[in-house]
């Protein structure tokens, strides 16, 4: 029960953070425009790809915090009544979490970082396969 609470409290944090520093998000997703603003155009697609590959990583991220956080309070605080294996040991409880939840969250943190972070060269290899005649 624990977990789920923070996860859910993580998620409202995030979300108000979101909220709150919501033009300083934008401005850092569109760094590289001089007005803040895009024509739709040919030399522009590149620009239009790196901010939709930032939002997306930015959606990833927001749902991954909080499944990472709900992993740790259920370790942390392991209880018979959470989602993973728990065990009684001498010590006391002990959560088992299965190796794929922990790889499937690394690789969501993963993944979304990159994608908000290295968005500009995604949308370079993007349009140098473009270039090439290939399709992604």
């Amino acid at each position: 029960m624990a977990a789920t609470g923070f996860s859910t409290l993580t998620l409202l944090l995030l979300a108000s953070g979101v909220f709150i520093y919501a033009k300083k998000i934008a401005g850092y997703i569109t760094r590289d425009l001089e007005n803040g603003t895009v024509e739709l155009c040919d030399s522009t697609y590149e620009i239009l790809q790196a901010v939709g590959f930032s939002l997306l990583g930015m959606y990833l991220l927001m749902h991954t915090v909080p499944a990472i956080v709900k992993i740790i309070a259920s370790y942390a605080f392991p209880a018979p009544n959470n989602k993973y294996d728990v065990f009684v040991m001498p010590s006391g409880y002990k959560t088992k979490i299965p190796l794929p939840d922990i790889l499937e969250v690394v690789a969501q943190l993963g993944l979304g970082l990159w994608l908000l972070v290295g968005s500009k060269g995604l949308a370079a290899a993007v349009k140098r396969a473009w270039a090439k005649g290939r399709t992604m």
